[in-house]
């Protein structure tokens, strides 16, 4: 074997899972058909739930360190949910995704992990044992396992012949990242008469400080083919169908087309080969879902394939990946469809539909739908389907961030390795033929005890009988 795991794909994504495979203490090779990173920001936001998971890696406080994000209130199909605010101990932040992709990649760096661009994968072959990768240069890696973060034309997933089924996009807009003047109290979502609309939302602020928005623009006539390039003339004209001249755009830093497609893999995982981020699920960019989506898929495979390249995965771990995620991603998919269609990209306009939007922005003035709609919006409502988890309230769900005295938590969970909270010290002895995999803290921990895995999810509270089975299928045989 060349290599243990090779990612192909240098996004937020891979270099998410090349970093939770540096943790694991796995050989890591990341590559990218690129030439060099691209300076476009596409994603914006960053969920409470994929903060907690930067934080717990200690890569939240260089990312804020730099001053280019802002805190905002979450939104559903354009609706604000203000009750949410101060909800997470992490709030919803928009942070423009070339800023992430920089600290990661200096992160990696600083850990001897450096991308190998200019990488084009063109042919891939796997075996009992390995995966082969060949490349357009002619050179090619053998590795125990292949991770594809690659995109949405992700060509991992064309050489597996993976299914991708779902719908084709019929609508493009465009989306822009700009300096505009006269948009300090410019609402979420706005709309002319006639079907024209756009959205704005903060996206951080630009390497001079100043604050920089993404622009959405669609309507009538406005859905054009994905490779017609955005001009500024036709920005402009969008900001004065919707605002008149009160809006004006002062610089344009980045634009492309969007599409409404939404596909899913039907499988995650092809033997030894995995799929995460756009590589197995695409759709609408709406609350930059994909980009966090992505980067959770990275955290809840990251794990396990070193655990299995380290030899003490149990059998089945490998396919939790595909067991947890795909749920994720289909409801992501849902909920993402649901607000395009409460949105009216098309800009029909039609009364059914407006009726429609205007009874659901009634309801989520309620408390419980606004914390309904957080829940999914966040990451902090997933909860991965575990044993045990009907007969506990905290199996399966990310863990609460607690103090323990000589750390926080979250700070305990940066060695990539699982934690267990042993509050009345007695757990010692059933722990210990599994030291190397899992640190235990002892008193005061916390009022319960709880068993919490390498990516911050709970996997055993309550009952100690349940504590070495629970140990088995989550870390392995003891030693």
């Amino acid at each position: 074997m060349d290599i243990d795991v090779l990612v192909v794909g240098a996004g937020p994504t891979g270099m998410m899972l090349a970093n939770e495979l540096r943790l694991a203490g796995v050989s890591t090779m990341l590559v990218d058909k690129l030439s060099r990173r691209s300076e476009s920001s596409k994603a914006g936001g960053v969920q409470s739930r994929t903060q907690e998971a930067l934080d717990q890696r200690g890569l939240l406080e260089p990312l804020l360190a730099l001053g280019m994000h802002q805190d905002s209130t979450a939104h559903f199909a354009g609706i604000p949910l203000p009750l949410t605010r101060g909800r997470h101990r992490l709030p919803w932040r928009s942070v423009p995704q070339v800023v992430i992709e920089r600290v990661l990649a200096q992160h990696l760096a600083a850990h001897g992990i450096a991308v190998g661009w200019d990488r084009d994968l063109v042919g891939l072959a796997q075996d009992e044992s390995g995966v082969t990768a060949t490349f357009a240069d002619g050179s090619s890696v053998r590795s125990r396992y292949l991770a594809a973060a690659d995109g949405a034309h992700s060509t991992v997933r064309s050489l597996l012949g993976a299914e991708f089924p779902g719908r084709p996009g019929t609508v493009t807009v465009v989306a822009a990242d700009v300096r505009l003047s006269g948009d300090e109290e410019l609402t979420t979502h706005a709309w002319s008469e006639g079907g024209h609309w756009a959205q704005v939302f903060p996206l951080g602020t630009d390497a001079q400080g100043r604050p920089l928005r993404r622009l959405a623009l669609g309507g009538p006539g406005r859905s054009l083919a994905r490779e017609v390039p955005v001009t500024e003339e036709e920005i402009r004209d969008g900001l004065r169908t919707v605002y008149g001249s009160r809006v004006q755009l002062l610089e344009l830093c980045y634009a492309r087309r969007i599409t409404n497609a939404a596909r899913q893999v039907a499988q995650y995982r092809h033997g030894r080969v995995f799929l995460a981020g756009d590589a197995a699920h695409i759709h609408l960019p709406i609350g930059a879902q994909g980009m966090n989506t992505g980067m959770q898929d990275a955290l809840n495979l990251g794990w396990k394939l070193g655990a299995a390249v380290r030899g003490w995965a149990p059998e089945q771990l490998l396919d939790t990946y595909h067991a947890e995620r795909h749920p994720v991603a289909a409801a992501v998919l849902r909920n993402v469809q649901a607000q395009s269609l409460l949105m009216d990209w098309e800009g029909t306009r039609e009364p059914d539909l407006l009726a429609a939007k205007e009874l659901f922005a009634d309801m989520t003035r309620l408390r419980d739908v606004q914390y309904r709609l957080d829940d999914v919006l966040s990451g902090m409502g997933i909860r991965y389907p575990m044993p045990g988890s009907e007969a506990h309230p905290l199996i399966g769900l990310p863990s609460p961030d607690l103090d323990l005295g000589p750390a926080r938590l979250h700070e305990l969970l940066r060695s990539g390795r699982g934690v267990l909270l042993d509050p009345a010290d007695g757990l010692a002895e059933v722990t210990c033929p599994w030291s190397d995999r899992v640190d235990r803290v002892g008193q005061g921990a916390c009022t319960e005890p709880m068993l919490i895995r390498p990516d911050g999810y709970v996997c055993w509270a309550g009952s100690s009988d349940d504590l070495e089975p629970a140990l088995g299928r989550w870390f392995g045989e003891p030693r």
